[in-house]
C-alpha cells in the first residue's frame, strides 16, 4: 500500500509578508511587493527596483538567505504542531534548499557563508535532525524539486516528516546586474501574461512546508492542509536561458501529472503558472498548458504570483505551492496583478488583478528554470 503525503504546516517569508497569514491577506488584497531598492544604495545603478522582503531585522553575522529559510522553516514546524525534540531524528528529514546560496556574502568575499547546503546545516543543528537531508539545486524550480524529492523520502519510507522548501536572497548588485545584463529584468514591473510585458523583477524571501506521513498526521490528530496528489519533473534539452518553442516538454510533464494523480484536467480548479511577465515564456507556458488539457484549459482558473512577489528565483515553486495550499483552505483564486492589455496569444483566465472566491479541491503549481528544468506539483484538498 503506497505510503501517502500530506501537509501539516507552512511558513513563508516573503515580499507580500511576512508569515503565511500575512502572505495570505497580501494574496486576497493582491499587495505588490516591488519598491525601489533599499538593500544596496541602487542610486548609479541601472537596477532601481525589485520586491524585498520588509520589516525584517537582519543579522550581520548570517547570510539573509539562511535568515529568511530559519525564520519560514520554524513557522512550518510550529504550524506542524510537532515539537522536533518528539521526532524521531532518524525519520526527520531536512530538503529545503537554495538556488543562489549567500550571494550578499560572496559578494563581500565570505565564500564559508555562501554554500547554499548552508541553510540545512543551520536547521540540522537546529532540530538535531538526523535523517535525509539534501540541498537540491535546480534553478528556478529549486523549490518545487525539494518538494518533490521529500515527497519521495516519505512515500519510500527513508523519513516520516521532512521540512521541504527553498530560500533565496539575490537582491543584490551581482545578481541584479546578471540578469538586467540577459535582457530579462523588466522595464515596466510584472505584468504577466499581458502585453506589454517585458521580464521581471528579482524577489526574495522562504517557503517551506511540513510534509508528513498521512498516518502518522492522522494517528496525532494534526491539521491537514492537503494531501500531494502526484508530481513530475523533465528537461527541455535545448538553450540554457530559454525553451525550445517546438518541443512539448511541459505538455508531456502535465499529462504525467494527471495520470499519476489519476485525475482529469476538468478536475483541476486553481493552477499557479510559472507566468515570469517574459514575453516568450508566458506564451511557451499558454501553449503548452492548452495543447496538454485541451478545451479543459478554459475551464480552470490560472495566476501568476510572481506579479505581487517578483521572481523569488529557487525559493518560487515552494512559495507557489504554498498559494496554493493557503487558496485551497481559505476558497478563493489568487489575482495576477497589473494586468491590463490582453495578448491574444495569452488566452486563458488569469485572475487579473482582484482575488476571486472560488471552492478549491485540487490545485496544480508548476515551476521553469534556466537549464531546462521543470516541475509541478497537484495538491488535493482533505476533509
Amino acid at each position: 500500500m503506497k505510503r501517502k503525503v500530506v501537509v501539516t504546516g507552512i511558513g513563508a517569508v516573503t515580499p507580500a509578508g511576512n508569515n503565511a497569514r500575512e502572505f495570505c491577506e497580501s494574496l486576497r488584497q493582491a499587495k505588490d511587493g516591488a519598491a525601489a531598492i533599499t538593500r544596496f544604495d541602487a542610486e548609479n545603478f541601472p537596477v532601481k527596483t525589485a520586491c524585498e522582503v520588509k520589516n525584517f531585522t537582519l543579522d550581520a553575522q548570517t547570510d539573509p538567505f539562511v535568515q529568511f529559510g530559519v525564520k519560514a522553516a520554524d513557522e512550518a514546524l510550529k504550524d506542524s504542531g510537532l515539537d522536533a525534540g518528539s521526532v524521531d531524528p532518524y525519520r526527520f528529514g531536512l530538503a529545503v534548499s537554495s538556488s543562489k546560496g549567500g550571494m550578499t556574502s560572496l559578494e563581500k568575499g565570505d565564500f564559508q557563508k555562501y554554500p547554499p547546503d548552508l541553510l540545512n546545516s543551520h536547521l540540522s543543528a537546529r532540530y538535531q535532525s538526523k535523517g535525509p537531508m539534501q540541498c537540491v539545486i535546480a534553478a528556478c524550480s529549486t523549490g518545487t524539486y525539494a518538494l518533490m524529492e521529500a515527497a519521495r523520502w516519505i512515500e519510500q519510507g527513508d523519513a516520516d516528516f521532512v521540512l521541504a522548501g527553498a530560500s533565496d536572497a539575490s537582491v543584490t548588485k551581482l545578481m541584479l546586474a546578471g540578469y538586467s545584463q540577459l535582457g530579462v529584468y523588466s522595464k515596466n514591473g510584472m505584468c504577466p501574461y499581458d502585453g506589454r510585458r517585458s521580464g521581471f523583477l528579482v524577489g526574495e524571501g522562504a517557503g517551506v512546508a511540513a510534509l508528513e506521513l498521512e498516518s502518522q498526521a492522522k494517528a496525532r490528530g494534526a491539521k491537514i492542509y492537503g494531501e500531494i496528489a502526484g508530481y513530475c519533473m523533465t528537461q527541455d534539452a535545448y538553450r540554457t536561458t530559454a525553451f525550445d518553442p517546438e518541443s512539448d516538454e511541459l505538455c508531456y510533464l502535465l499529462r504525467q501529472l494527471l495520470k499519476k494523480a489519476d485525475v482529469k484536467a476538468s478536475d483541476i480548479q486553481y493552477f499557479n503558472t510559472h507566468g515570469t511577465s517574459t514575453r516568450d515564456g508566458d506564451f511557451y507556458e499558454t501553449e503548452q498548458i492548452k495543447k496538454a488539457f485541451g478545451r479543459d484549459a478554459y475551464g480552470i482558473a490560472y495566476s501568476s504570483t510572481k506579479s505581487m512577489l517578483g521572481h523569488m528565483l529557487g525559493a518560487s515553486g515552494a512559495v507557489e505551492f504554498i498559494a496554493c495550499l493557503l487558496a485551497m483552505k481559505e476558497s478563493f483564486v489568487p489575482p495576477t496583478l497589473h494586468y491590463k492589455e490582453p495578448d491574444p496569444g495569452c488566452d486563458l483566465d488569469y485572475t487579473p488583478n482582484k482575488a476571486v472566491p472560488k471552492k478549491i479541491d485540487l490545485a496544480c503549481s508548476i515551476s521553469m528554470g534556466f537549464g531546462g528544468h521543470m516541475g509541478g506539483i497537484l495538491v488535493k484538498k482533505r476533509g
